[in-house]
């Protein structure tokens, strides 16, 4: 049996900051300003008609867009929605949808803060608000608990960014974790900071004889912390396998090099989630 080891290394959706689609957008050249001025006429438009017909052609078209181009980058979070019930799934798609619009638009009118991700977190949001209401509008019983809470929130200047990047992030904030790890500075989620950490050398791990043996498959999921100092520290097991793999894939995380996050022009800690696929072929 020909044995292959299939390693991704993942920060699902908005945490961690690496993504598949930055491999693949590189095909394609920057946008453009006509691309640019058609993305914020979308979001603008969506914002006091997100339910009208055309809608539905320039979304396809900025789904692709967004995919592709790669001067221009955001994350959705379909996880900041409640459950969606029946009567409600019609708009869902929309909702999430206008976030990542108007997450490229401030990236776009705001090209010096182009990159700061809770900057572009807090446009999304707001953008998100404003079609929900437009959809209130139309159908008031087309409602979100949560989205009403952070409207509440908004109406009287209180905080709420936070709460919805607590729930698009795969690990705790640096201000809801309780945790003393050894990096020993504060250890943020991908999603705080101005620039996730770059991986430059991301080992394969070995399968052991034990588990090709019995034909083990599967995937370890470990929490890191890639420290301002450059180290890998802090690596707790989240999903394990057995015969040894769990332990293959600690040592491959050990040997991770990378460039650490950026915040406030200087290296920060931040915490990330790290998934090692074993397949045998």
């Amino acid at each position: 049996m020909r044995l292959r080891v299939l390693i991704t290394i993942t920060t699902l959706l908005l945490a961690n900051g690496f993504t598949v689609r930055d491999s693949f957008a590189q095909r394609r050249q920057p946008s453009t300003p006509e691309e640019r001025a058609r993305v914020v006429k979308m979001a603008r438009d969506f914002e006091t008609d997100p339910l009208s017909e055309d809608s539905k052609k320039e979304r396809v078209w900025f789904i692709k867009w967004i995919k592709d181009v790669p001067d221009i980058v955001v994350t959705p979070c379909p996880q900041l929605l409640d459950p969606v019930e029946e009567s409600r799934k019609s708009y869902a798609a929309g909702l999430i949808l206008q976030m990542e619009l108007s997450s490229a638009v401030f990236a776009i009118e705001n090209p010096a803060q182009g990159q700061d991700r809770q900057a572009k977190f807090k446009a999304g949001v707001d953008g998100l608000l404003k079609v929900y209401q437009a959809i209130l509008r139309t159908n008031p019983q087309a409602t979100w608990t949560v989205l009403d809470s952070y409207l509440d929130l908004q109406k009287a200047n209180k905080e709420y960014v936070r709460d919805a990047m607590a729930k698009c992030s795969v690990v705790p904030l640096s201000d809801r974790n309780t945790k003393v790890y050894q990096a020993g500075d504060t250890v943020y989620s991908p999603i705080e900071v101005l620039e996730t950490a770059k991986i430059k050398r991301k080992p394969e791990p070995e399968y052991s004889q034990e588990a090709r043996a019995r034909g083990i498959t599967g995937t370890v999921v470990l929490e890191a912390v890639l420290a301002s100092s450059g180290k890998v520290t802090d690596i707790a097991v989240i999903e394990t396998l057995p015969h040894g793999l769990t332990e293959k894939a600690i040592a491959a995380a050990r040997k991770i090099k990378f460039e650490p996050a950026i915040k406030d022009s200087r290296r920060v800690s931040t915490l990330v989630r790290l998934e090692y696929n074993f397949h045998l072929y």
